[in-house]
């Protein structure tokens, strides 16, 4: 990106022009500069507090077999529920929440270099506009929720519906993550409140939640002369949701270009072939798993034959080392009931190291009935190691459905020998000739190489958006 070091000349950014750097790395230190002279304001932990408590919803039962509500107020409540008891203002059960502590998950700490990027679809241009990021703050924030009561019984009550919710955790739907763990981890009793009367007293136990999140950081766009100029959107966050959008690690680790290359149209694109025969394949602005306009690859069964109905391979010669580990990937999606086949296979035979030992040129080759429900999104993934690699599989090369869950095994491989240096992705939809009109949709193929800057699995799967409530 020459235009990135010719803004950062123009605006008076020092760099140094013989040290070699990435662009990547240019525009990491253009976005932690600018930072550090702004301010950044959002409403996450409301937010964030909001969903957990639509979560936890507590009430209990009567002496007159009646479900009553617990009132749930923000805050360390301590000396104020001590007082409303003794003025005989206090309305049992109750209870409070606040947030007590917040920690930096080390574990889960990205380097600066690795950009993020969320794409927002624009319907005047009909493009998707990038949106650049450092990466988010991973931390582990503690809630403590505290219940009480005047009868042990009341308090048993709810403290086991407080259980019940975890198994073992919670996911919690905010505007960045849909996927956010909430987890419940550790219970206790605190004593009681007493009053003059020995038999008068309020009893209370004490609940931490830990919840493991992401705090955003500021977003940036990158206009076509290079200048970087902050993104803001107005959402609305109530009941119908005005605008998802997704958060996506640059693809500076994605061998395939799909985001630039597929434009909307037939036949073959920018070196992407299709697979089929003519007018089964077709490239259309639908809705990808997570909710926004995106070109999708439109496979149709229209013909009477056992082949491929629609699919695309990608460009070839693409270069690989076999020396090095990638991550192959794609999101299907049957859009109607179909007995066909999802075939997915690489370049040429190579060794499987799960489920088999078998040499093999089909990652995978399986009926979708039975294994992907129609109208919903699955990312499928394998891994390819290293030509010298003897160890075992990932366990990691699987077909997900959208909220993470397994559903198949993929088949993973070893590179033949140094010589094995490309290769290429082809995905297609196999058909019974039987029926026509059968339609699958693909979307997003990738060829990551795995170096530890690549998006894991979750953040493939997890790309935040604004869940509808």
């Amino acid at each position: 990106m020459s235009e990135i070091r010719d803004f950062m000349i123009r605006e008076g950014i020092p760099f140094n022009t013989n040290s070699g750097r990435s662009s990547r790395t240019l525009l990491s230190q253009l976005i932690s500069m600018m930072e550090n002279d702004s301010s950044f304001k959002h409403d996450y932990y409301k937010e964030l507090l909001r969903t957990l408590l639509h979560q936890i919803p507590l009430s209990y039962i009567n002496d007159q077999g009646q479900r009553v509500d617990v009132k749930m107020h923000h805050g360390r409540q301590d000396r104020l529920v001590a007082k409303m008891f003794q003025e005989n203002n206090l309305v049992l059960p109750y209870s409070t929440i606040y947030q007590s502590a917040v920690e930096n998950d080390t574990d889960r700490h990205r380097t600066s270099l690795n950009l993020l990027a969320r794409s927002v679809w624009d319907d005047d241009s009909q493009r998707a506009i990038r949106v650049i990021s450092l990466p988010d703050v991973p931390v582990k924030l503690t809630y403590r929720l505290s219940l009480w009561t005047r009868h042990l019984g009341d308090l048993d009550q709810i403290a086991a519906q407080i259980r019940s919710r975890f198994h073992p955790d919670i996911t919690l739907q905010t505007p960045w993550s849909h996927l956010t763990k909430a987890y419940l981890t550790q219970e206790e009793d605190d004593g009681s409140i007493d009053a003059q009367d020995r038999e008068d007293r309020v009893l209370r136990r004490n609940f931490d939640i830990t919840v493991e999140t992401y705090i955003p950081s500021p977003e940036y766009r990158v206009t076509s002369s290079g200048k970087i100029e902050k993104f803001t959107v107005d959402v609305d966050l109530g009941d119908k949701i005005t605008e998802r959008v997704i958060r996506e690690p640059l693809d500076y680790t994605n061998l395939l270009d799909p985001e630039t290359d597929w434009t909307v149209g037939t036949g073959s694109v920018n070196g992407w072939s299709p697979v089929g025969a003519p007018g089964e394949d077709s490239r259309k602005t639908l809705t990808n798993p997570h909710g926004n306009n995106a070109v999708v690859w439109v496979a149709e069964n229209i013909e009477s034959a056992v082949s491929f109905d629609g699919g695309f391979k990608s460009p070839i010669p693409m270069a690989v080392d076999p020396t090095k580990t990638y991550r192959r990937s794609v999101w299907f999606k049957v859009q109607d009931a179909t007995d066909g086949r999802l075939r997915i296979t690489q370049q040429q035979a190579r060794t499987e190291i799960s489920p088999g030992s078998s040499t093999i040129d089909v990652i995978f080759f399986a009926g979708l009935t039975g294994l992907a429900q129609v109208g919903e999104w699955y990312l499928a993934v394998s891994y390819i190691h290293p030509y010298t690699y003897t160890g075992a599989s990932t366990g990691l090369s699987k077909i997900y459905s959208a909220d993470g869950t397994a559903v198949a095994e993929i088949r993973e491989f070893t590179f033949n020998s140094a010589a094995d240096i490309t290769d290429f992705l082809q995905v297609g939809f196999f058909s019974d000739p039987t029926d026509n009109n059968e339609e699958v949709w693909f979307w997003d193929p990738r060829y990551d190489l795995v170096d530890g800057t690549e998006p894991t699995i979750s953040e493939l799967i997890n790309r935040p958006y604004y869940p509808e409530d």
